[in-house]
């Protein structure tokens, strides 16, 4: 069957492209840290409390949001804290910029991280991905996929950005 080909060949996959996303992403998400470092609410939060601010973190992002900018909370988390979900930083974009690179750089380290490291790393020898289908074992009666990678997780159609198979 196709599965049982798939599983065997493995997916072509273009390294050199993937390779220019993962430089190009890490030039982007550096910039944007650095445009967030710059913001004078970031440099207030970290004067304020002497360490370095960390956009990965909603305790932090949320001090900077809500205390030092003054911007109106969108909705509670289930502990009753500020929520700083990307819901809530798409409504305070409008309000000031730092919400919207926070989204930017989350979705670029996403991206990297998830997909375009991942991939690299799992590659064969032979510059193909493989993984197994299961068509077995899920509630729904779709088919599955584990192994180094789940095929069905790759984002879909990102732009210039796709990971793209490599032509044979």
């Amino acid at each position: 069957t196709a599965l049982v080909k798939l599983e065997k060949n493995g997916g072509p996959i273009d390294q050199e492209h993937l390779k220019r996303l993962q430089q190009e992403y890490e030039k982007k998400i550096e910039t944007l840290q650095l445009e967030i470092k710059q913001d004078p609410a970031v440099k207030e939060f970290e004067a304020i409390n002497d360490k370095e601010f960390n956009p990965a973190s909603p305790k932090q992002l949320s001090s900077v949001l809500f205390e030092i900018l003054g911007l109106p909370p969108v909705k509670l988390t289930s502990t009753q804290a500020f929520s700083t979900d990307v819901e809530v930083l798409d409504e305070l974009a409008p309000l000031h910029p730092l919400p919207a690179k926070i989204v930017t750089m989350r979705k670029l380290v996403k991206m990297k991280n998830t997909y375009i490291d991942k991939i690299l790393s799992v590659l064969d020898a032979d510059g193909r991905l493989r993984s197994s289908f299961n068509i077995q074992g899920t509630t729904s009666g779709r088919l599955s996929s584990s192994g180094n990678l789940n095929y069905q997780n790759l984002p879909k159609d990102t732009g210039p950005d796709t990971i793209k198979a490599r032509s044979e």
